[in-house]
C-alpha cells in the first residue's frame, strides 16, 4: 500500500497518467495545468510535479522534460480505483452474444474469449484452458519390460498421459504384473493425490513402488502452474511504442516461445472472481518487468478453473482492461456452470 497523496497531487498524477497512456510521451506541466481544472498557477503545478518525482510517482528524462509515470505511480492509481470498473452495456451485450454463439466447444470459446479480450484491451491476451482443481486418475496400466523393470502408464483427467519407468526390487512375472495392475487400477481409479495418500492401498513392496510413482506424478500435476493456453493479440502488444526496437520484440518472442512468459503469468493465480494486477518490477519474470499483468481466474469454485489475463505495457488503460478481464471471466464461469462443462 502506497502513502496517500493530497487531492491536488492525485489530480496531477491522474492527468499525467491519462495523457501518457494516450501519447506515450512525457507530459509537460503546461498540459497538466490546462487539463487539471485546478485553480493554481503553472508554478504550483511544477512544484507538485517535483514533489511527485521526489516521492517516486513520476520520473523525468531530464530536468525540463515532462512527467512519466513510474511503477509506483501506476500502483497508486490502481489502488485508488473504487470498485470494479464496468464496461459499457453495448460492449457487454456484444461480448455475451459472440461467446454464446461459440456453443459448448471449449477450444472454440476459449480462443474466442482470448481474441475478443485482446481486441478490447488492445494488448496481448493469455487464456488457459479449464482444468480440474485436483488431478484424478482415469486409468493405471503396467507394461512388462523385464522381470525387474516395468513401464507405468497413468491416464489422467483432461486426457493427460504420463509414462514412467519403475525399477523393481523383486522380480515379477508378466502374469503377476497383469493381476497387480488390474487390482491397483480398480482401487485408484477416480482418486486424487490426497485420496491415494489417505488410503491403505498397497499390500506388497511392488504395489508400494507403483503407488509411490503414482503419488509423485499426481503431486507434480497438481503443482503445475499452467496447462494448455491460448495467446491472442501479440500484434497489438508489439505495435506499442515500448516495443519499437528489434531487441525488445526479440526478447518478447523468445520468452513466449520458451513458455517462460506464460509460466510467469499463470503462476499468478488469484481465486475465482478475484483480480490480481502486477506492475513492472513486481513481476518475477525479467521479460515481464517492463509490462503489467491483469489476471483473474474463471470457473466453478472447487471443481474446474482456468485463467484470463492481459499482458501489456505499464502504459495500459487499466480501467478498461480490468473491466474487460472481469467481465469475460464472469461469462466463461457462467458458461462452464450452466453447460456443466468439465475437462
Amino acid at each position: 500500500m502506497v502513502e496517500r497523496l493530497s487531492t491536488r497531487q492525485e489530480t496531477i498524477l491522474r492527468i499525467i497518467l491519462s495523457q501518457y497512456v494516450g501519447t506515450a510521451a512525457p507530459v509537460p506541466s503546461d498540459v497538466v495545468t490546462r487539463d487539471s481544472g485546478l485553480d493554481v498557477s503553472p508554478a504550483t503545478v511544477r512544484h507538485e510535479m517535483a514533489v511527485l518525482e521526489e516521492e517516486g510517482y513520476i520520473s523525468r528524462p531530464h530536468h525540463s522534460a515532462g512527467g512519466v509515470p513510474t511503477d509506483r505511480g501506476y500502483r497508486y492509481y490502481v489502488e485508488a480505483l473504487t470498485g470494479t470498473p464496468e464496461l459499457p452495456g453495448v460492449v457487454k451485450r456484444s461480448l455475451r452474444t459472440q461467446l454464446a454463439e461459440a456453443g459448448r466447444d471449449v477450444d472454440v470459446w476459449a480462443r474466442l474469449s482470448a481474441r475478443l479480450l485482446a481486441q478490447l484491451a488492445n494488448n496481448m491476451a493469455l487464456v488457459s484452458m479449464p482444468r480440474t482443481v485436483q488431478t484424478r486418475i482415469r486409468n493405471l496400466q503396467l507394461i512388462y519390460l523385464d522381470e525387474l523393470l516395468v513401464m507405468q502408464v497413468l491416464v489422467l483427467q483432461e486426457a493427460r498421459l504420463r509414462k514412467e519407468l519403475v525399477p523393481l526390487t523383486e522380480p515379477v512375472s508378466e502374469e503377476e504384473l497383469t493381476a497387480l495392475a488390474n487390482r491397483l487400477n480398480h482401487r485408484v481409479r477416480g482418486l486424487s493425490y490426497s485420496d491415494v495418500r489417505g488410503r491403505e492401498i498397497a499390500d506388497t513392496a511392488l504395489e508400494r513402488d507403483v503407488l509411490d510413482t503414482t503419488l509423485r506424478i499426481l503431486e507434480e500435476e497438481d503443482s503445475t502452474a499452467f496447462a494448455d493456453y491460448i495467446v491472442e493479440g501479440l500484434r497489438h502488444l508489439v505495435e506499442q511504442p515500448e516495443f519499437s526496437g528489434a531487441s525488445q520484440v526479440r526478447d518478447l518472442i523468445d520468452a513466449l516461445e520458451s513458455r517462460r512468459l506464460a509460466q510467469a503469468v499463470l503462476t499468478e493465480r488469484p481465486g475465482v472472481g478475484e483480480m490480481r494486477i502486477v506492475i513492472g518490477e513486481e513481476n518475477r519474470e525479467d521479460a515481464l518487468k517492463p509490462m503489467s499483468l491483469v489476471i483473474t481466474r474463471y470457473g466453478v469454485e472447487g471443481q474446474v478453473f482456468g485463467t484470463v489475463s492481459i499482458v501489456g505495457p505499464m502504459r495500459m488503460h487499466y480501467e478498461r482492461t480490468i473491466a474487460g478481464v472481469h467481465y469475460v471471466s464472469s461469462l466463461m464461469s457462467g458458461m462452464l456452470e450452466e453447460a456443466g462443462i468439465s475437462p
